[in-house]
């Protein structure tokens, strides 16, 4: 429980560095930040090259995900943040960011991949409308159309997101330090795969 509590916290700290330091014409901010959460995550999963594998997989597929988002003017970002017509770099580390949670916090969901692209769907576009009040993207009018495209886009990434945490965290070590965090966090010490 405890561990799970400590995921979410850092997520949080990811996350408003992210969206805090790109409002306020810092987005070199939020990659600093998360890679300092992920390198705080490590003890709670433990470190392997497949994990570091599964990271940097999920900074350039969420990149490419946001950036077709961009390219169907569904949402954009100042100049400055920007890599052109592209997502820019600070969107990606929130990928990588959102990953940690899918070992722990959010770890449940692993096998319910209905439940997960509902999720998304749902999840994906308040986070991103979350991000306009804040100054950080601006999600485009007609603002309907935005969060259908948004929502789509995470109702089809969370399912294979889900897959490549299970696929990547199916390494003996990684498991065994999931397993291990899961029976202190869970009552019974009993988590079902």
């Amino acid at each position: 429980m405890l561990k799970s509590i400590a995921n979410i916290i850092l997520f949080h700290v990811g996350w408003f560095g992210c969206i805090l330091g790109a409002a306020h014409g810092m987005p070199w901010l939020g990659p600093i930040v998360v890679i300092a959460m992920v390198a705080a995550h490590v003890p709670l999963i433990g470190m392997s090259r497949r994990l570091l594998a599964l990271y940097a997989l999920l900074f350039v597929s969420g990149w490419i995900a946001d950036s077709v988002v961009v390219l169907l003017g569904a949402m954009s970002f100042e100049s400055h943040a920007r890599l052109g017509p592209l997502a820019p770099l600070w969107m990606a580390a929130m990928w990588v960011n959102f990953g940690t949670t899918l070992f722990l916090s959010m770890g449940w969901m692993r096998r319910r991949l209905v439940i997960g692209s509902v999720f998304g769907l749902i999840g994906g576009p308040l986070a991103y409308v979350t991000g306009d009040r804040l100054g950080a993207v601006v999600v485009e009018a007609p603002l309907w159309r935005s969060i259908l495209i948004i929502g789509l886009e995470w109702a089809i990434a969370m399912p294979v997101l889900l897959r490549l945490v299970s696929w990547f965290g199916d390494h003996r070590e990684l498991r065994s330090s999931l397993r291990d965090a899961r029976r202190i966090s869970r009552p019974g010490g009993r988590w079902r795969w």
